[in-house]
Order: C-alpha cells, then sequence, then structure tokens
C-alpha cells in the first residue's frame, strides 16, 4: 500500500491510552516486563480529494473472522464495542462540534456528529481482512465533505483537530494516537 505519493506521512505506530499504559506500568514489576506489552501493530494515513477525506488504516491481528468482535452493522450507536478503528475531527470554524466515524473489520461504520448518528450511506468503505498471511484488516475509507457539513473541500491551509484510536476489546488494548486518558 502506501507507495502513492498523495498519502500524508502516516501516524506511525499507535500507543496505548495514557491511563492503560499507567495500568500496564503498575501491573510490571520493572521496565524490562512492561516491554513484552507491545500493542497490536496500528497505523494510518489520510489524504483528501474533491469528493472528500481519504483515510487508510491498517491493523494486525484483528480480522472478520473467529475470535475477534465484528458482527455489530453500520449506523449501529454500539458498534465502539466490535473491535474497532476511531477517526475524530474537530474544524476550526465550527466550535463545539465534534465528529466521530467507528469502523469495525467488517466494515461496518457509524458515524457521529456530536454524538448522534447520522446515517453512513454515502461513506465508502473498501475492506481488506485478512490484509496479509498473519491475519490483520486494511480500510481505505471515503467520508463526502457534505458529512463534515461543508459543501466543498475546506480552504487550503485550514487545520482540523484529529485524533486516531482504536479499540481491540478482543486483546484488551485501547490505543490512540494522540497521548489521551480513557
Amino acid at each position: 500500500m502506501n507507495h502513492e505519493t498523495y498519502w500524508s506521512k502516516g501516524t506511525g505506530m499507535l500507543g496505548y491510552t495514557g491511563e492503560q499504559e499507567r495500568k500496564l506500568r503498575a501491573y510490571c514489576s520493572t521496565a524490562e516486563e512492561f516491554k513484552r506489552y507491545v500493542p497490536s501493530y496500528t497505523q494510518t494515513w489520510m489524504s483528501y480529494s474533491a469528493k472528500g477525506l481519504l483515510i487508510y488504516a491498517e491493523v494486525n491481528h484483528q480480522t472478520a473472522s473467529g475470535k475477534y468482535r465484528y458482527e455489530r452493522k453500520s449506523d449501529d450507536p454500539d458498534l465502539w464495542q466490535d473491535d474497532v478503528m476511531e477517526f475524530f475531527f474537530r474544524l476550526p470554524e465550527q466550535q463545539g462540534v465534534n465528529y466521530q466515524l467507528i469502523v469495525n473489520s467488517a466494515g461496518s461504520k457509524t458515524f457521529n456528529a456530536n454524538m448522534k448518528c447520522v446515517p453512513s450511506k454515502e461513506i465508502e468503505i473498501v475492506t481488506r481482512s485478512p490484509r496479509n498471511a498473519g491475519g490483520g484488516t486494511a480500510w481505505e475509507i471515503l467520508i463526502p465533505w457534505r458529512y463534515f457539513n461543508l459543501s466543498a473541500m475546506p480552504a487550503a491551509g485550514s487545520v482540523w483537530q484529529c485524533n486516531i484510536g482504536r479499540e481491540f476489546h478482543t486483546y484488551h488494548q485501547v490505543l490512540s494516537w494522540g497521548k489521551v486518558d480513557n
């Protein structure tokens, strides 16, 4: 994947949320023991087009089969209880408005605007699960601008707030790009 030049630099591997990391460190008797608790590989890239925001994400382990949680369907407000990726956004011109996209390994999706579900029919997702011989899942996502209450692409130089997370319940891991608490 990531050979196309239009993708962003990428997030790098996501780490534990601050709360989960503190709990793991308290559980471990040494720093060496803590190093054994490596988070499941998770990384994301972003771009945009005239049609909308583009996201590419890939994770290890979780697939749309076996022991993993992936049974909920699109627009289910409880989709976060599956093994999921979550994408959070705030736009500078929309003070106080929070957007969230949740996606499971079966490609089901829920889009929230200020904690209210917005039908996600027009959000396009291509899911590859397993993504390689070892398992995992990859998603290519297009969120049309209208989901962010925009009629067109944002103006050049617009800076959005964004965070990316993974709730990997099967392995009891909560990961985040920005160091946040649960």
